[in-house]
């Protein structure tokens, strides 16, 4: 009989756990493995094309910083592209430190209307004493059930 060969326990000491990992990322994440959508990919696509053509044009940080001037005034506060008082807070905004971030739209759910639409603060009230008698018929019969299997 021939001995199995010698890299079969450090593959199955290192694979087991990192198919563990694997398996579980995206229940530990909440984001699940799935091909992004074709708006997903092309918002990659255009933000890397820009990436690189900055850097090829020399510009490693994405463009000169935008400056801002904050001023309080007599009609509350002014933000402005020139100096609009001595006393003008400077704020230098870089464009690339921008968050660009785009969410996919989600679509709203709208929850049943509680007792059949009314939504005066008597309406609900009502509402939360039938919830709550609900829960107490519910725990009553949890009590009963527990006093007999402990009898």
């Amino acid at each position: 009989m021939s001995a199995p060969a010698p890299w079969i326990k450090p593959a199955i000491a290192f694979g087991i756990p990192l198919l563990a990992v694997v398996i579980g990322l995206p229940y530990v994440t909440g984001r699940g493995y799935e091909i992004p959508g074709s708006a997903a990919i092309t918002r990659q696509w255009q933000a890397t094309r820009q990436s690189v053509t900055r850097a090829v044009a020399g510009e490693a940080r994405g463009g000169s910083a935008v400056r801002l001037y904050d001023c309080q005034g007599p009609k509350g506060r002014v933000l402005s592209d020139t100096p609009c008082g001595r006393n003008a807070r400077v704020h230098e905004i870089d464009p690339a430190a921008v968050n660009t971030f785009h969410q996919d739209p989600v679509e709203v759910r709208r929850a049943a209307p509680v007792n059949g639409g009314d939504a005066s603060p008597a309406g609900l009230l009502k509402g939360v004493r039938a919830d709550l008698e609900a829960a107490r018929d519910v725990d009553a019969g949890h009590r009963a059930a527990a006093e007999q299997a402990a009898e």
